[in-house]
């Protein structure tokens, strides 16, 4: 459990008796408002390692404090007085826990208000829940104490539960009654205030969410829209802590959404018609200014959320997100030529991507191209003929770049930390400005004639009829020869070879749709069976029954007569 500390500043002056109130609470009749405080916040049944300490400067302590203390000269009346000084009074209420008297200077200089700062931070204990009376506090004290609040939460993650003024000078004459004076609305609006810095700065709306439900823990819930209103604030925490966690996950469907954020701006409308305190409805406006261009199902949101990790400069995220966001559009701008089924979503993403992301220099060399590209070529070829693809291709490639080494760490380049922030704005813009153009539609050729490749030792003039007319459904049938594969080859020298009849398959090919034949050596076979696949190239062979035959009883005759073509791998 958390220790509980009382911490109040005695002054110099005569106090005169009063009893001081709060609500129903009515304390002592007492010189000294710390008394009432801690009879307010019922220190007496405190525990033995909670604390009390009273800050004390040597006149204070002459006046106030010391024991010898009996009796005082009152300023108002000039007569003598019996005065029972506050080291007495809480000696007589007999508390459970200690009471430290804590010396500290007049306050006079910057020097010594540090020294008071310091003596507090000292006493200190990590977690602790702080109790102040501001009451005798002089000077500039009460701001010192605000602000050491907050310095002490930051550093020992303390709680200030209570803050309080006595005004005596505001009594009730007849009763003789003086107000105890919540101030802990001050360290909510310090509170308020670092939030709203922390939304201002950084993007964060979380701490600003768990401020205003703090407030609302503290109403007395009277009516149905109370209820409701508070109901609220507590969905508008749960929503903002979506929102900021999509955007710090790049979740880009649900931000296209954009239900949460939407359910945000709802919520704060209705604490905007609330009883809420003036400063933090000022902030809550201010709040939805910086979400209200978001709206529902809205491929837009993509660049809103975009803007936002650009602003708030979230810049791994707004690499990751501007990317996938440019794919996205794409996909959607260019769905009238998606070649894929429809539950092929993730191969026209991977498409379009690869459209954008082939480095330059192998636009035009098709061999370089990947499976994606070259299971439809026709159309990759289309892609990279027009003009907005050339020109998005450069910033696209940029933030790739960068994106890669933000997601490496570092470790795979020597970028600068400084580049990479400089471009990240540049090359969104640059990718945008062309997107939101009118994108002309590539124009897919109608595909060329059929074309067999037979890559075999078995030429097609030599064939039989049935695996001629087999062959016909192939197209036209072509010639090349299987290549000689010597025993004392190594995979090396397999790999190589396989590579060579690849390209040599490529430039034959032309804008016909390819199958190609292939009997033979079954490691070379192997090799280029797989390259052909990996480029949506179909691969068969002859499948064919044995018969063999005796011949003048001693030879033996082997006949192969066919039977079907069969492709090689899954379809």
């Amino acid at each position: 459990m958390n220790r509980k500390v009382f911490i109040s500043v005695l002054g110099t002056g005569f106090y005169s008796s009063c009893s001081y109130v709060k609500g129903d609470f009515i304390s002592s009749e007492t010189r000294f408002v710390q008394q009432a405080t801690m009879e307010y916040v019922d220190v007496a049944h405190w525990g033995v390692d909670d604390a009390v300490f009273i800050l004390l400067t040597d006149g204070s302590r002459k006046n106030n404090w010391d024991m010898e203390i009996t009796s005082r000269k009152n300023f108002r009346t000039n007569e003598v007085e019996s005065y029972k000084s506050l080291q007495a009074v809480l000696k007589e209420m007999n508390l459970p826990c200690l009471v430290h008297d804590i010396s500290i200077p007049d306050g006079k200089n910057e020097e010594e208000m540090w020294q008071i700062f310091t003596k507090l931070f000292d006493v200190l204990d990590s977690g602790d829940e702080l109790y102040f009376d501001l009451t005798h506090s002089f000077r500039y004290l009460p701001m010192l104490i605000l602000v050491f609040g907050n310095y002490a939460k930051f550093l020992k993650d303390t709680t200030v539960k209570h803050i309080s003024y006595g005004n005596y000078e505001a009594r009730d004459l007849l009763m003789n009654q003086a107000p105890i004076i919540d101030l802990l609305p001050l360290v909510a609006l310090q509170e308020w205030t670092f939030a709203a810095a922390n939304f201002k700065n950084f993007g964060k709306m979380g701490d600003l969410t768990t401020s205003i439900v703090s407030v609302t823990n503290r109403w007395s819930i009277a009516t149905k829209q109370e209820r409701r209103v508070k109901e609220s604030i507590i969905n508008l925490k749960n929503n903002i802590n979506e929102f900021e966690k999509r955007i710090v996950t790049c979740r880009g469907r649900e931000l296209l959404k954009g239900d949460a954020v939407n359910a945000v701006k709802q919520h704060i409308d209705m604490a905007l018609d609330s009883s809420f305190p003036q400063p933090i409805k000022e902030i809550l406006r201010s709040l939805k200014d910086g979400i209200m261009q978001f709206s529902n199902e809205s491929v837009d949101n993509l660049r809103y959320a975009i803007n936002w990790c650009i602003k708030y400069n979230m810049v791994q995220q707004a690499y990751t997100l501007g990317q996938e966001s440019i794919i996205t559009i794409l996909c959607e701008k260019m769905k009238a030529v998606n070649p894929f089924a429809p539950t092929e979503e993730k191969e026209f993403r991977s498409y379009i991507a690869a459209i954008l992301g082939i480095n330059v220099k192998y636009v035009n060399d098709e061999k370089e191209w990947n499976i994606t590209l070259t299971r439809h070529r026709l159309l990759s070829r289309a892609f990279f003929s027009l003009e907005w693809v050339k020109q998005l291709r450069k910033p696209y490639g940029k933030m790739t770049a960068n994106r890669n080494q933000i997601n490496h760490a570092g470790f795979l380049g020597t970028v600068s930390a400084t580049l990479i922030i400089k471009q990240l704005q540049e090359t969104i813009e640059a990718c945008f400005s062309i997107l939101d153009q009118s994108l002309e539609m590539p124009t897919v050729p109608k595909m060329g004639e059929k074309l067999l490749i037979n890559l075999s030792n078995h030429p097609y003039a030599l064939w039989e009829q049935k695996q001629r007319d087999a062959a016909e459904v192939y197209g036209e049938c072509v010639d090349l020869p299987f290549p000689n594969i010597e025993p004392s080859y190594d995979e090396t020298e397999i790999e190589r070879l396989a590579k060579e009849y690849f390209d040599k398959i490529q430039k034959m090919r032309g804008d016909r749709r390819l199958t190609v034949h292939v009997m033979g050596e079954f490691t070379f076979s192997c090799s280029l069976i797989e390259k052909l696949r990996k480029n949506g190239i179909k691969c068969i062979a002859s499948c064919a029954e044995r018969q063999v035959e005796i011949v003048d009883n001693s030879i033996k005759q082997v006949v192969f007569n066919f039977e079907r073509f069969r492709e090689y791998g899954c379809k």
